[in-house]
């Protein structure tokens, strides 16, 4: 759990303050202002324990980007039908008055089925702000799949797609020239605001900028009809999460090995004026041949770079259980933040 890495009163209390002020496990943009109202309601108020959020956080973990924290509490009992009620009644009272006034018109009574009435709230918010959820993302990348797999991209032919996330799709693709295969991460119009798009091109400069045998090489970036996608090197393999999933505890030689190499890729970073900002088992892989890999910079940045013109002032940005301190509380980050995150 979480509490594992944090020992001091201190280190408690900024991770209490990231979890009231609404820091999701994978990507604090994708959850809606009702989720970050009770989010915080239920802390404040003492309706769910520090132990059951830390529970239902470590399962939205699990599942992923996009997963609900309020309807983990909800189908862990820590959420009953009275108190959802009560949450979304005292919800409304805050809301602006055209917003209360749609509320209410929307959802009439809320008496009988308060979670359905959440429900379709944080759709109608998530889409007014240009966020999907699990079925809805899930249409998004059929659109991508069907858009272009047997087709081309730029001077690719895309085969069949390996991945998924919460922004689009990565796909095994064949340059047709070169006879070479590569991943391309195709980013759905669907899913994303001009803000994301941001993010995700910047992490194709950011990376190909670097180049060490432990960064996974970026060849090309571009858009096609709307859709963003970056080129890069495919590496069969596994990451190092799933290879501890499967082994269990590695041996002092191999994680002295895995963090080694992975060291070396961020220093190759940080001398290139790069700060990686999510590392963390799934973005460190191990090649067929036991090379170690580091990938997914898409919350890379300058150390150049005006950080909060792309977060917004005061806004945590990565994945919880690796986060340094400051990084929790969303102040600027350099280079010691990645080393910090390494060790956890």
């Amino acid at each position: 759990m979480i509490d594992d890495y944090f020992s001091s009163d201190a280190d408690k209390k900024r991770l209490e303050r990231a979890l009231f002020e609404g820091l999701t496990p994978v990507d604090l943009e994708f959850e809606s202002p009702v989720e970050l109202f009770i989010r915080n309601e239920v802390i404040a108020k003492n309706i769910v324990t520090k132990g059951q959020m830390l529970e239902c956080f470590d399962i939205c973990r699990r599942r992923g980007l996009g997963s609900s924290l309020v309807f983990v509490l909800i189908e862990k009992g820590y959420l009953n039908k009275e108190q959802i009620k009560g949450l979304l009644d005292a919800y409304v009272k805050v809301l602006p008055g055209a917003l209360k006034e749609r509320f209410l018109a929307e959802m009439g009574d809320n008496e009988r089925e308060p979670e359905k009435v959440l429900r379709r709230w944080i759709a109608i918010e998530n889409k007014e702000r240009g966020y999907w959820r699990e079925d809805e993302r899930d249409s998004a990348i059929k659109e991508i799949d069907e858009r272009f797999i047997g087709k081309r991209i730029g001077s690719y032919e895309i085969l069949e797609r390996i991945g998924k996330g919460g922004m689009g799709a990565v796909y095994r693709a064949r340059h047709i020239t070169l006879n070479r295969i590569v991943a391309i991460k195709i980013m759905s119009p669907a899913l994303v605001g001009e803000k994301h798009k941001v993010r995700f091109l910047r992490e194709a400069r950011a990376v190909a900028r670097l180049e060490h045998p432990n960064i996974v090489v970026v060849h090309d970036a571009g858009e096609e009809d709307r859709f963003p996608y970056i080129v890069m090197q495919l590496v069969e393999g596994k990451s190092v999460r799933e290879i501890v999933e499967e082994k269990g505890r590695l041996t002092g030689e191999e994680s002295l090995r895995i963090v080694e190499s992975a060291a070396r890729a961020l220093d190759a970073a940080h001398k290139n004026g790069i700060v990686h900002r999510d590392i963390k088992p799934d973005n460190i892989m191990i090649t067929k041949e036991g090379e170690v890999k580091l990938t997914d910079f898409g919350l890379a940045r300058s150390m150049e770079e005006d950080d909060m013109a792309v977060t917004g002032d005061g806004v945590a940005v990565g994945t919880p259980y690796y986060m340094s301190p400051e990084q929790f509380e969303g102040e600027r980050v350099d280079k010691r933040s990645d080393i910090y995150s390494l060790g956890a």
